[in-house]
Order: structure tokens, then sequence, then C-alpha cells
């Protein structure tokens, strides 16, 4: 009896693992997927605002491309990963994290209210992308914006623009995306003279191609923060 408990075992883990194997192999991607919310989608990106409600599980999954999330909302959930290693992550208001194309895991949502965030999918370019060209000075860096991270796909900025400051005119060498932290107003200035005032709420998102020439002036008391992407 004990010989064929053991046999019946070990056929039984083998298959298991065959299972999970085959199953690894018809993972769905991250995204579409409830609480997730496309906002946007282009050539470059596709934009998701997304949530995990506490308890929420997501299936186990693979990231097709490489990711920036940008936190709106502080909040946390469990990151389980496809090697078995699992680990609780908080993220405050302004938090922003790549994470390259590959990465296979699921998470459970730890918070309420729930972490917000909004994930930028980088869709694949073809590479040697070229800046494009100016006689003005690029948008970045400048006061009021701090860099947090640089690598071959993408610049990350974090951007506060102060009540009635402008900055000089300048040029985007690179197509670029904000992603309003707090609330605000901005005047945006273009070359040709005319001026555009914006309202921008918590989460919006705003994509510009680049080339663009322009200045901006703070227009709110409370000034508008922003992580501010740039793509090569």
């Amino acid at each position: 009896m004990t010989r064929i408990v053991t046999i019946v075992l070990a056929v039984g883990t083998a298959l298991g693992g065959l299972i999970v194997s085959t199953a690894g192999q018809q993972l769905p991607p991250a995204f579409p997927r409830d609480g997730a919310k496309k906002i946007l989608e282009n050539d470059r990106v596709i934009v998701w605002d997304m949530q995990l409600r506490k308890g929420q599980r997501a299936a186990m999954h693979t990231h097709p491309y490489d990711i920036v999330s940008v936190t709106l909302t502080p909040g946390g959930h469990q990151d389980n990963g496809a090697d078995g290693v699992s680990e609780d992550r908080l993220f405050k208001m302004g938090d922003v994290r790549f994470t390259p194309k590959g990465r296979t895991h699921f998470e459970v949502g730890l918070t309420d209210p729930p972490r917000r965030a909004i994930v930028t999918e980088l869709k694949p370019v073809a590479p040697g992308g070229t800046p494009a060209p100016s006689r003005y000075p690029p948008g970045y860096p400048r006061e009021g914006a701090r860099k947090l991270l640089e690598n071959e796909r993408v610049i990350l900025w974090d951007v506060t623009l102060e009540n009635k400051h402008r900055t000089e005119m300048h040029s985007h060498p690179y197509d670029f995306m904000s992603v309003t932290l707090t609330p605000g107003a901005i005047r945006d200035v273009g070359s040709d003279g005319v001026i555009e005032e914006r309202q921008f709420d918590v989460g919006q998102v705003r994509f510009q191609s680049k080339g663009r020439i322009h200045a901006d002036e703070g227009a709110s008391v409370v000034p508008r923060r922003s992580i501010v992407i740039e793509f090569k």
C-alpha cells in the first residue's frame, strides 16, 4: 500500500509540475483587468488608471511591455513572483517605479482605501530615435524639476510649478507625458504668443509630441505637481 501511494504521489507531483509549466506558457497579459481603466493609447504608450481593492487578487500574469507606474494615492499590495518570492509593498503619493518587460507575478490588494496608480505600458520603438532639434533650450532640467530616473527608455521628472512663476521659452526634444499628482492650473504660452490656461485634476494625463515650443506659468495658489515622463 505504501509503495502504491508513493508512486501515485510521484506521478501527481510530476503532472502538477507539467500543468504549472503549461499554464505558465499561457499566462494572460497584465491588462486589461478588473480595476484598470484604459485612458490613453497611441503608437508609443498604453495608459491605465488602476486600483486594487483590499483582498482583491489579480491573476498571475506577464508584462509584455516595459512599464512606468506613478502612485496617485497611497496604499499597497502584496507582490507574488513566479519564483515564489512574496513582498508587501507600500507606496506614497508620487512614488514612481520602472519595471522591465517579462515580469511574471500576481498581486493582492492590502489597503483600504486602495492604492491608485497611473500605469504606462511602453510600446516597442525602433532604436536610434533622434531628439527634435531646436534653437531653444530643452524643457528639462529646469527650476522646480527633479530628475528621478533615466534609462534607455525614459527620463522621469518630478515637476512643481509655483504660482506666477514662468519658465523660459523651451522646446521638448522627446515625446512626453505628464501625470498630475496635485490639482492646479498653468498658463501655456505658445511661441506665437497665444496663452491658454489649463486646469488639471489628480490623475489627469496629457501626452505631447516632441518639438513643442512654449513656456509654462503657474496659475494657481496651490502649485500643480506632476510626474513628467520623457520617452526616448
